[in-house]
């Protein structure tokens, strides 16, 4: 009988074994993977503006058109930096409303979390306001504008040295109609509407740069006309407006070719897919969940087992706590040992990688390690606690015993 009981308690003690080694990775993937508060931590912990400049930036200096234009590049890294905590908020709404969907089910609509996190238009519209479009506009003025100037009535005129006064009333109305762009845009990669044409009208801001730069024209008259009375001076720039106006292009056109994005059903079926990938994610989701607490459940069934198997407290204890010991130890020790082989070959198996998502990534793992070493440890103290229990219960056993 003790030898069946003997076969039976290692057997069940093996079996619980098993059980704890699965369920210290379930645990590590329902604390990592599987929890939206780590993952939204660890986009928290990524330093998005220095990787923004290791990456993105020379990229963007690589550019010639963009190259041409430093204070754009130099303004767009400052948006970033200004703007980084809101994208970093954006993408973290995001993956919460996901992972609120992943977990505990219910209805998500990819195109609505995206417009209400990452494509709200309020967020492109900050970063827009910070970035300084001053030579872009000036470009465009410099092609727009007859470059050899116009000739009025013998005497020719050229206004591109007053091309810097009208810049600081065409850089507001640029960005106010770019904002009011964007939710076009957005609505176009959502799949809301199915074609994109972005259209800036030039018109409502001509009779504002017609006035800046007439007074800049009349304060300082360019040095063939600087002999001309006043009186003269104005209908001659009103000559050379008029015909000017008249060779400037009424809007400035953009389509989705231009900037780079792909046909409407293109994101709409990248979009479709996403969406029918999550749904299938959610039945896996469900799938482990079940699977996780009916493993929780036999980890139970089992301890019943070994209980009413030996029917006595010391040795039940000492079954347990050895099995739960054993575990502790050799898992703890485990993580501990990989986590320093890990961090040995990181150096080597780091490089390519960015250096601000170096250290990053270090502490990613280390992150990713922490719930199972933490379970371990907790198995550990337990098997110890029920070592103790039993030794305390032997002696206060004996000393009960009537001499």
């Amino acid at each position: 009988m003790k030898v069946l009981k003997a076969l039976a308690s290692t057997l069940l003690s093996l079996l619980l074994f098993l059980c704890l080694t699965v369920m210290g990775v379930a645990i590590t993937i329902n604390a990592t993977a599987l929890n939206s508060g780590f993952v939204t931590a660890q986009i928290d912990k990524l330093d998005v503006v220095a990787l923004f400049n290791e990456e993105v930036l020379p990229e963007l200096q690589k550019d010639e058109q963009l190259a041409a234009h430093p204070e754009l590049i130099s303004s767009l890294k400052s948006a970033v930096t200004h703007n980084a905590p809101a994208l970093k908020s954006a993408v973290t709404k995001a993956v919460s409303d996901i992972y609120e969907y992943l977990l505990h089910g219910g209805t998500l609509n990819l195109r609505s979390t995206l417009k209400n996190s990452i494509l709200d238009p309020r967020l492109a519209i900050s970063i827009l306001n910070d970035i300084d479009f001053s030579t872009v506009v000036r470009d465009w003025l410099l092609q727009s504008l007859p470059p050899e100037g116009v000739v009025v009535a013998g005497f020719n005129i050229n206004l591109t040295p007053y091309i810097d006064s009208i810049i600081p009333v065409i850089e507001p109305y640029f960005k106010e109609q770019l904002s009011l762009l964007i939710p076009k845009l957005y609505d176009f990669i959502l799949g809301a509407s199915s074609a994109l044409d972005l259209s800036i009208p030039i018109s409502p801001v001509l009779d504002d740069i017609a006035s800046t730069l007439k007074s800049a024209f009349l304060a300082s008259p360019p040095p063939s006309l600087a002999g001309l009375p006043r009186a003269l001076l104005s209908p001659a720039f009103d000559i050379f407006w008029a015909q000017t106006v008249s060779q400037m292009p009424a809007n400035i056109d953009l389509n989705s070719s231009e900037i780079g994005l792909g046909q409407p059903a293109e994101i709409g079926q990248a979009l479709d897919s996403a969406q029918s990938s999550l749904a299938e994610a959610r039945r896996w989701v469900v799938y482990y969940q079940e699977g996780f607490w009916a493993l929780v459940g036999l980890s139970v069934l089992l301890i019943l087992f070994i209980i009413l198997v030996n029917r006595n407290v010391k040795t039940t204890c000492r079954i347990l706590g050895g099995t739960f010991m054993t575990y502790g130890v050799t898992e703890a020790a485990g993580v501990i040992i990989s986590r320093g082989l890990i961090h040995n070959q990181m150096a080597s198996a780091l490089t390519g990688v960015p250096p601000s998502m170096q250290p990053w990534l270090v502490q990613l793992i280390d992150s990713l390690m922490n719930p199972l070493l933490i379970f371990a440890i907790s198995c550990a103290v337990l098997g110890v606690i029920l070592f103790v229990v039993s030794f305390l219960y032997r002696r206060t056993q004996g000393k009960s015993v009537p001499a």
